[in-house]
Protein backbone atom coordinates (compact mmCIF):
# COMPACT_ATOMS: atom_id res chain seq x y z
CA UNK A 1 0.00 0.00 0.00
CA UNK A 2 1.53 3.62 -1.28
CA UNK A 3 2.58 5.57 2.19
CA UNK A 4 0.83 8.84 2.39
CA UNK A 5 2.17 12.27 3.28
CA UNK A 6 -0.54 14.70 4.02
CA UNK A 7 0.43 18.15 3.81
CA UNK A 8 -1.32 21.02 5.98
CA UNK A 9 -1.29 24.77 4.48
CA UNK A 10 -1.82 27.30 7.09
CA UNK A 11 -3.73 29.68 6.04
CA UNK A 12 -1.32 33.05 5.21
CA UNK A 13 -3.64 35.90 7.11
CA UNK A 14 -4.39 36.40 10.72
CA UNK A 15 -8.46 37.44 11.03
CA UNK A 16 -9.76 40.64 12.16
CA UNK A 17 -9.66 39.34 15.83
CA UNK A 18 -5.89 39.07 15.47
CA UNK A 19 -6.05 35.04 15.92
CA UNK A 20 -4.97 32.67 13.14
CA UNK A 21 -8.40 30.83 11.93
CA UNK A 22 -6.49 27.21 12.43
CA UNK A 23 -6.74 28.60 16.68
CA UNK A 24 -10.65 29.52 16.87
CA UNK A 25 -13.00 27.37 18.79
CA UNK A 26 -15.38 25.67 17.24
CA UNK A 27 -17.93 23.63 19.08
CA UNK A 28 -15.50 23.41 21.93
CA UNK A 29 -12.75 22.32 19.55
CA UNK A 30 -10.26 24.53 17.75
CA UNK A 31 -10.68 24.63 13.95
CA UNK A 32 -7.44 22.22 12.94
CA UNK A 33 -8.86 19.59 15.61
CA UNK A 34 -11.68 18.75 13.19
CA UNK A 35 -8.83 18.61 10.39
CA UNK A 36 -6.57 16.26 12.30
CA UNK A 37 -9.39 13.89 12.56
CA UNK A 38 -9.81 13.22 9.33
CA UNK A 39 -6.41 12.82 8.31
CA UNK A 40 -4.75 11.16 11.24
CA UNK A 41 -5.79 7.75 10.02
CA UNK A 42 -4.60 7.67 6.44
CA UNK A 43 -1.33 9.75 7.10
CA UNK A 44 2.46 8.24 6.97
CA UNK A 45 3.53 11.27 8.09
CA UNK A 46 2.40 15.16 8.43
CA UNK A 47 3.94 18.22 7.25
CA UNK A 48 2.73 21.84 7.92
CA UNK A 49 3.49 24.64 5.08
CA UNK A 50 3.28 27.65 7.79
CA UNK A 51 3.78 31.42 6.77
CA UNK A 52 5.40 32.26 10.06
CA UNK A 53 7.31 30.69 12.73
CA UNK A 54 4.37 32.27 15.79
CA UNK A 55 1.86 30.25 13.13
CA UNK A 56 4.30 27.39 13.14
CA UNK A 57 4.18 26.97 16.88
CA UNK A 58 0.45 27.55 17.10
CA UNK A 59 -0.05 24.43 15.23
CA UNK A 60 2.68 22.87 16.80
CA UNK A 61 0.84 23.35 20.13
CA UNK A 62 -2.65 22.77 19.28
CA UNK A 63 -1.73 19.03 17.88
CA UNK A 64 0.35 18.56 21.20
CA UNK A 65 -2.36 20.01 23.34
CA UNK A 66 -5.16 17.89 21.82
CA UNK A 67 -3.42 14.72 21.55
CA UNK A 68 -2.35 14.38 17.57
CA UNK A 69 0.22 13.31 16.34
CA UNK A 70 3.50 15.58 15.67
CA UNK A 71 4.62 16.97 12.65
CA UNK A 72 7.59 15.63 10.93
CA UNK A 73 8.44 18.49 9.55
CA UNK A 74 7.23 22.57 9.70
CA UNK A 75 8.16 25.13 6.29
CA UNK A 76 7.73 28.54 6.75
CA UNK A 77 6.94 30.07 3.25
CA UNK A 78 5.50 33.41 3.71
CA UNK A 79 5.16 34.11 -0.17
CA UNK A 80 1.74 32.75 -0.37
CA UNK A 81 3.33 31.50 -3.92
CA UNK A 82 1.33 27.99 -3.56
CA UNK A 83 3.60 26.46 -6.53
CA UNK A 84 6.74 27.40 -4.01
CA UNK A 85 5.24 25.96 -1.15
CA UNK A 86 4.47 22.56 -3.12
CA UNK A 87 7.57 22.07 -4.30
CA UNK A 88 9.26 22.63 -0.60
CA UNK A 89 6.81 20.11 0.40
CA UNK A 90 7.02 17.50 -2.12
CA UNK A 91 11.34 18.23 -1.74
CA UNK A 92 10.47 16.94 2.18
CA UNK A 93 7.82 14.66 1.83
CA UNK A 94 8.72 10.80 2.03
CA UNK A 95 4.71 9.59 1.20
CA UNK A 96 4.46 8.19 -2.07
CA UNK A 97 1.36 9.96 -2.31
CA UNK A 98 0.82 13.63 -0.88
CA UNK A 99 -2.11 15.11 0.02
CA UNK A 100 -2.13 19.03 0.11
CA UNK A 101 -5.07 19.90 2.39
CA UNK A 102 -6.08 23.95 3.87
CA UNK A 103 -5.34 24.35 7.70
CA UNK A 104 -8.98 26.42 7.76
CA UNK A 105 -11.03 23.65 6.62
CA UNK A 106 -12.53 22.23 9.44
CA UNK A 107 -15.10 19.54 7.68
CA UNK A 108 -13.43 17.88 4.93
CA UNK A 109 -15.47 14.91 4.02
CA UNK A 110 -13.64 12.34 4.20
CA UNK A 111 -15.29 10.32 1.33
CA UNK A 112 -13.62 13.19 -1.29
CA UNK A 113 -10.50 12.86 0.90
CA UNK A 114 -10.01 8.96 -0.05
CA UNK A 115 -11.31 9.95 -3.45
CA UNK A 116 -8.04 12.28 -4.50
CA UNK A 117 -6.28 9.18 -2.76
CA UNK A 118 -7.48 6.35 -4.89
CA UNK A 119 -7.54 8.38 -7.96
CA UNK A 120 -4.09 9.20 -7.64
CA UNK A 121 -3.15 5.85 -8.57
CA UNK A 122 -1.43 5.89 -12.10
CA UNK A 123 -1.73 9.60 -11.96
CA UNK A 124 0.38 12.26 -11.69
CA UNK A 125 -2.22 14.79 -9.93
CA UNK A 126 -5.67 14.88 -9.23
CA UNK A 127 -7.85 18.48 -8.20
CA UNK A 128 -11.49 19.19 -7.87
CA UNK A 129 -13.55 21.36 -10.04
CA UNK A 130 -15.07 24.20 -8.25
CA UNK A 131 -18.76 25.46 -9.77
CA UNK A 132 -17.44 27.27 -12.00
CA UNK A 133 -15.22 24.92 -13.80
CA UNK A 134 -12.30 25.68 -12.55
CA UNK A 135 -9.30 23.98 -10.75
CA UNK A 136 -10.00 24.07 -7.11
CA UNK A 137 -5.90 24.52 -6.13
CA UNK A 138 -6.16 24.65 -2.18
CA UNK A 139 -7.42 20.53 -2.01
CA UNK A 140 -5.54 18.21 -4.52
CA UNK A 141 -3.19 14.94 -4.18
CA UNK A 142 0.01 14.38 -6.43
CA UNK A 143 2.16 11.52 -6.68
CA UNK A 144 5.85 12.47 -5.24
CA UNK A 145 8.13 11.83 -8.33
CA UNK A 146 6.20 12.21 -11.27
CA UNK A 147 4.54 15.67 -10.14
CA UNK A 148 7.88 17.04 -8.57
CA UNK A 149 9.54 16.88 -12.10
CA UNK A 150 6.78 18.36 -14.09
CA UNK A 151 6.45 21.17 -11.67
CA UNK A 152 10.26 22.01 -11.34
CA UNK A 153 10.51 21.61 -15.44
CA UNK A 154 7.43 24.25 -15.44
CA UNK A 155 8.90 26.50 -12.98
CA UNK A 156 12.00 26.38 -14.83
CA UNK A 157 9.96 27.28 -18.02
CA UNK A 158 8.17 30.31 -16.14
CA UNK A 159 9.60 32.08 -13.38
CA UNK A 160 6.77 34.15 -12.47
CA UNK A 161 4.11 31.34 -12.17
CA UNK A 162 2.80 31.20 -9.15
CA UNK A 163 -0.19 28.30 -9.34
CA UNK A 164 0.05 24.64 -9.17
CA UNK A 165 0.45 23.75 -13.28
CA UNK A 166 -1.92 21.45 -14.50
CA UNK A 167 -0.60 20.20 -17.52
CA UNK A 168 1.34 17.27 -15.09
CA UNK A 169 1.70 14.04 -17.90
CA UNK A 170 -1.20 12.45 -15.98
CA UNK A 171 -3.55 14.71 -14.45
CA UNK A 172 -7.53 14.32 -13.52
CA UNK A 173 -10.10 17.11 -12.89
CA UNK A 174 -13.12 15.72 -10.57
CA UNK A 175 -16.14 17.49 -11.94
CA UNK A 176 -18.36 19.75 -9.42
CA UNK A 177 -21.33 17.37 -9.68
CA UNK A 178 -19.16 14.07 -9.01
CA UNK A 179 -17.61 16.12 -6.10
CA UNK A 180 -21.37 17.69 -5.18
CA UNK A 181 -22.75 13.71 -5.17
CA UNK A 182 -20.09 12.55 -2.20
CA UNK A 183 -20.26 16.35 -0.69
CA UNK A 184 -23.83 17.68 -1.30
CA UNK A 185 -23.44 20.33 1.46
CA UNK A 186 -20.00 21.33 -0.76
CA UNK A 187 -18.03 20.79 2.65
CA UNK A 188 -14.86 20.45 0.33
CA UNK A 189 -15.10 23.49 -0.84
CA UNK A 190 -15.69 25.82 2.99
CA UNK A 191 -12.41 27.58 4.31
CA UNK A 192 -12.70 29.89 6.97
CA UNK A 193 -10.83 32.73 5.66
CA UNK A 194 -12.93 35.89 7.41
CA UNK A 195 -14.98 36.15 10.29
CA UNK A 196 -18.04 35.53 8.30
CA UNK A 197 -16.60 32.46 7.20
CA UNK A 198 -16.39 31.43 11.35
CA UNK A 199 -19.80 32.16 12.18
CA UNK A 200 -20.97 30.39 9.23
CA UNK A 201 -18.92 27.38 10.38
CA UNK A 202 -20.77 27.52 13.55
CA UNK A 203 -23.77 27.08 11.77
CA UNK A 204 -22.94 24.34 9.72
CA UNK A 205 -21.32 22.24 12.81
CA UNK A 206 -24.78 21.29 13.44
CA UNK A 207 -25.43 20.00 10.41
CA UNK A 208 -21.49 17.75 10.02
CA UNK A 209 -21.72 17.10 13.70
CA UNK A 210 -22.67 13.72 13.01
CA UNK A 211 -19.70 12.95 10.93
CA UNK A 212 -17.59 13.62 14.12
CA UNK A 213 -18.82 11.71 16.52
Amino acid sequence: MSSVTVGIFGYPWKLGNEKWPEELDLGGKKVLSYLLEKVSDISDEVIVVASSQSQASLIQEIMESEGFFEAKDFILDSSGNVLEMTIKLIQSAKGEKILVVPSSSPFLPTEVIMLLLDLLEGRDGVFLRDKLGNLYKRLFSLRKETSLEAITFEKEVNRDLKDIPIKLKKTMAISWNAVSSLDPLHLSYFLIATEEDYFSAKKLLSKVKKGFE
